[in-house]
């Protein structure tokens, strides 16, 4: 069972749980920010593997790997890893950068 969905995913989840007739997400859930729900900038956004894997563009078993060598920090939550989003974002760019040398060298 996967616990983590993408963004895309979770919509259609909603909208194929929406009963027959019922319009488009926005008429059953507020998708906007809630006045009274708001993003505290203090406490970081966290993705679990699938996302982190499809925001770098690998396979899971390659977050795996980064994480056992310690090369991308997680926490396990119950039976699940997370990883901050900016960290994997970081780690992106430096991909993006050590792919952007190999090139220029070949």
């Amino acid at each position: 069972m996967r616990l983590v969905m993408t963004s895309a995913e979770h919509e259609q989840t909603l909208l194929d749980n929406l009963p027959a007739g019922n319009g488009t997400i926005p008429d059953v859930v507020d998708t906007g920010e809630s006045p009274h729900m708001r993003r505290d900038p203090e406490i970081p956004r966290l993705v679990g593997m699938t996302e982190a894997a499809e925001m770098l563009g690998v396979v899971r078993q390659r977050i795996w790997q980064l994480i056992e060598e310690d090369k991308l920090p997680a926490v396990m939550v119950g039976r699940i890893y997370v990883l901050r989003e900016q960290i994997v974002l970081e780690h992106k760019a430096q991909m993006d950068i050590e792919r952007a040398r190999r090139d220029k060298q070949d």
